[in-house]
């Protein structure tokens, strides 16, 4: 008997996943790779990076160029070790480090966006990361709008040749005749990227920035035609200033779309101040003299901004503008010529090796945003004489330019457009369903809807008191939102209670209805204002995402009551736009994934009072007859101790999951129908007998230890960190599902003051394999290839087309329902004959003999 259990004790070991083994020291290329960046780099800031890259790059197949990999987790180690409101403790350049890694400046930001994922970053990192790709975005468009204007204002002197006098050259030499229009290209961008960095809080202002420009360029006008320095001038500028008495600050602002108002404010309030500053303390030289000012030493000035930029780029960990420079000093004939500008900030792209960095422009505009270079091309003041003064209007996206992109602001707008002509409570035929009530409710809606608006409000004031720069744009609005959260409610309320009134007058159970029992169920109204509230905070981009709502009406209403709510809202035909459809679709996953099955959720109540049993004559939480197929429950007892709405949800997870697990076999290129059985047997095996798994946890989570033991036992050559990787394509994927994973086998006090979480492998070694070891030894026999038919099998469900989604009729034999979001353009791969050997290569991993398994597979006939 001791020798029988020892051989299931070790079976049961050899489906154990194997554990990451952190490497104790760097590797000799990653020491090497920052001894380039910096040979006095902190030996504990090295093993932190080290560290982390490692981690993450044991849990998860990380694409791509290493090197970019191990830049991201240098940038954020660094970020993460230094104390909050301080310096950086290891100040270096960024563009160096780049340079050093060998990867493109967006190369790089692509990777970072993935990286603060994978690491559960904080919000303070997360913003920090925007910001520095924000600065650089608005970077770039103000250098695109550069090359226009200082075409328009100095001529190319490129062909021209100086006649000097021998008698004059020897008596005095003009210092202002090696001016050049290069050198003023270089020196006004070097001068506009450090005073830029000098701005408080409008550093990412992009109109701030473009006025900056101009201001700029007016003052360096100015002082060459004080000194006389005609040459550089454009002829035709100059003469269109004199017909008409404009500066030229006007005249710029007038021609590129700027605000005169506004470029003189920033001109005259901060521009002068800061450079009188910085000639009093002695850091220019020239500033405030007639003889042409900063020119006078244009190279010792330029030497000094170059320095001073230089050190606020350490200080803020963030990319070399200058960057866009380089070429045009290296061919300035380029400059001159308009057709070259779509390209101008491309080099961005190819920081390095002209030749070997390819150009990827799709990049370049996802990262500039929808919007940003419209601000300024698109931007038409109205046509007015100068100083009147009408055309300076003080808007809130002058003073704060909109977060929002071009979607989002559509969204916002579909639902005040949807709303426009609804008159809230006192709408007629929200009228007339409440007095058609035996008791008018009207009073008691409204006030219900009074208290939840006051508790919406009570709680976005609280988090403002802790983080005054959390949601800002939001909270700025909030009365205004509140009531549009209220104008909607209403809307809601109405379509929905007046589409069921229809369907119980076409059931002919009108005589039954009461309208009054609806109004004051006051789970239902909750479910409405939760619905509501969720719909304005993501039309606003609001930085309160769900499951902020919920926390809201935590004692009000259920996940398992209010997630019915949006089946409702989208079957009334309320007008919501896709996105908005999609929205609720995606907070509805969430219950059903993960909210529902909460230490706290009742569920389990219910779940504690069924007493179904399975066909092993064990007790089973979920009676698998009422939310099986024929197949799946021909050997389960029935019973009917659960409600149906109770039932319903069932059918809706048993759905889900057979969607997804569905897409990770896709994924994984698993076609075997027998492992796929195998899978879903062992899924709903899990999921009727060992429900207690879920409490606390991730559906997912279940789903990819399902997977990967099915894969051990089917001798599969898949790892752990591939099923995580495929994992993450999925549209709802974050990086916690698997990395924070609840370690209590589900039987452990409530009362426990700590929860133990660690990784996704870990929970599956330690917690999974062992509650299933006994249906696993059932599935697998010892000694086979797992692909025997050892015990009954449930076929893997036929997944039609979100059976359980609301649809709407809009004509006879018509029928319009959302498509589901795991559909796949990918057609599924072909049965190969079993006479031809499988095989699975792996470059750089696997010997060259199993090549031949690929050849036999080339070689073989075509399947008819």
């Amino acid at each position: 008997m001791s020798n029988q259990d020892n051989s299931e004790t070790a079976n049961i070991e050899s489906f154990q996943a194997p554990v990451l083994e952190l490497g104790d020291q760097p590797s000799k290329e990653f020491l090497e790779l920052f001894s380039r960046l910096d040979s006095l780099i902190s030996g504990e800031l090295i093993e932190k990076a080290w560290k982390q890259y490692d981690t993450i790059g044991q849990q998860i197949i990380l694409e791509g160029n290493r090197f970019s990999w191990m830049a991201c987790a240098f940038f954020t180690t660094v970020w993460q070790a230094t104390p909050f409101g301080q310096e950086l403790i290891c100040r270096y350049a960024l563009s160096k480090l780049l340079s050093v890694c060998e990867i493109t400046v967006l190369e790089f930001f692509d990777k970072l966006n993935s990286w603060v994922e994978l690491i559960s970053a904080s919000r303070r990192l997360f913003d920090h990361v925007r910001r520095v790709q924000s600065n650089l975005a608005v970077a770039a468009v103000v250098f695109k709008k550069f090359l226009p204007i200082f075409r328009r204002v100095f001529v190319d002197d490129t062909q021209q040749t100086s006649i000097i006098i021998p008698s004059q050259k020897a008596k005095y030499k003009d210092p202002f005749d090696d001016l050049s229009c290069s050198s003023l290209f270089d020196f006004i961008w070097t001068l506009f990227v450090a005073l830029r960095k000098q701005f408080s809080q409008s550093q990412e202002d992009l109109l701030c920035s473009f006025h900056l420009l101009l201001c700029l360029v007016d003052y360096v006008f100015d002082a060459l035609q004080r000194v006389g320095q005609q040459r550089l001038l454009c002829s035709s500028f100059v003469q269109s200033l004199c017909s008409d008495g404009r500066s030229s600050l006007e005249f710029l602002c007038d021609e590129f779309d700027g605000v005169i108002l506004e470029a003189k404010h920033l001109q005259i309030h901060w521009l002068y101040p800061r450079l009188n500053k910085l000639s009093a303390e002695a850091e220019i030289v020239g500033y405030g003299v007639t003889n042409g000012g900063l020119l006078f030493n244009i190279d010792e000035n330029r030497r000094v901004f170059d320095q001073l930029y230089t050190e606020a780029l350490m200080v803020r960990s963030e990319i070399d503008e200058r960057m866009f420079l380089v070429h045009f000093l290296q061919n300035f004939q380029l400059l001159y010529d308009p057709e070259f500008d779509e390209q101008a900030v491309s080099f961005l792209l190819k920081f390095g090796d002209f030749e070997k960095r390819p150009i990827n422009a799709q990049l370049m505009i996802k990262m500039t945003s929808q919007n940003c270079f419209e601000k300024l091309s698109n931007r038409k003041t109205n046509s007015r004489p100068p100083f009147v003064g009408k055309s300076y209007v003080i808007t809130t996206e002058t003073i704060c330019p909109s977060a929002l992109s071009l979607d989002e602001q559509n969204e916002a707008q579909k639902i005040r457009n949807l709303l426009s002509s609804f008159k809230g409570i006192e709408d007629d035929l929200l009228g007339f369903l409440f007095e058609d009530c035996l008791e008018n409710p009207k009073e008691f809606v409204a006030d219900q809807v009074e208290t939840w608006s006051r508790n919406f409000a009570c709680k976005a004031a609280k988090e403002i008191a802790l983080n005054s720069k959390f949601d800002n744009e939001f909270q700025s609005e909030i009365a205004m939102r509140i009531a549009e959260i209220e104008l909607l409610f209403y809307y809601l309320l109405q379509k929905v209670v007046t589409n069921d009134r229809e369907r119980t007058v076409n059931t002919g159970m009108e005589r039954h209805l009461d309208l009054g029992v609806i109004f004051q169920n006051l789970e239902f109204l909750a479910s409405v204002f939760l619905c509501s509230s969720e719909l304005i905070l993501f039309a606003c981009n609001s930085q309160r995402h769900f499951p902020w709502t919920m926390e809201l009406f935590r004692d009000v209403v259920s996940p398992i009551s209010f997630y019915k709510i949006f089946g409702l809202v989208v079957g009334a035909n309320t007008g919501l736009s896709r996105e908005a459809v999609n929205h609720l679709n995606r907070i509805e996953e969430s219950v059903l994934e993960e909210f529902a099955w909460a230490k706290n959720s009742q569920l389990w109540s219910v779940l504690n009072l069924s007493h179904s049993f399975d066909a092993y004559g064990e007790p089973s939480p979920v009676p698998a007859s009422l939310i099986l197929g024929p197949s799946s429950a021909s050997y389960i007892q029935r019973s009917i101790d659960l409600s149906p709405p109770i039932i319903i949800f069932f059918k809706k997870v048993y759905h889900l999951a057979a969607i997804r697990l569905s897409d990770l076999c896709e994924r994984l290129r698993v076609a075997d129908e027998l492992i796929r059985h195998k899978a879903w047997t062992l899924f709903e095996h899990v999921f009727r007998t060992k429900t207690h798994l879920l409490m606390g946890r991730h559906l997912d989570q279940l789903l990819m230890c399902v997977l990967y033991i099915i894969a051990k036992i089917c001798l599969l050559d898949t790892t752990f960190q591939e099923i995580m990787f495929h994992y993450r394509r999925q549209p709802q994927a974050t990086s916690r599902i698997y990395r924070t994973v609840l370690m209590e086998d589900g039987n452990s006090s409530e009362d426990e003051p700590e929860k133990n979480y660690d990784d996704l492998i870990s929970f599956y070694n330690r917690v999974f394999v062992n509650c299933v070891k006994d249906i696993v030894k059932v599935l697998h026999s010892p000694g086979s290839d797992g692909k025997e038919n050892i015990g009954p099998l449930i076929p893997f469900p036929k997944i039609s087309l979100n059976p359980l989604s609301p649809f709407k009729m809009i004509a006879d034999r018509v029928n319009v329902m959302s498509m589901s979001q795991y559909a796949q353009n990918v057609a599924p791969p072909q049965q190969i004959s079993a006479s031809v050997p499988r095989g699975r290569y792996t470059f750089h991993q696997s010997p060259s003999k199993d090549l031949k398994s690929i050849n036999a597979l080339i070689g073989c006939p075509p399947i008819l």
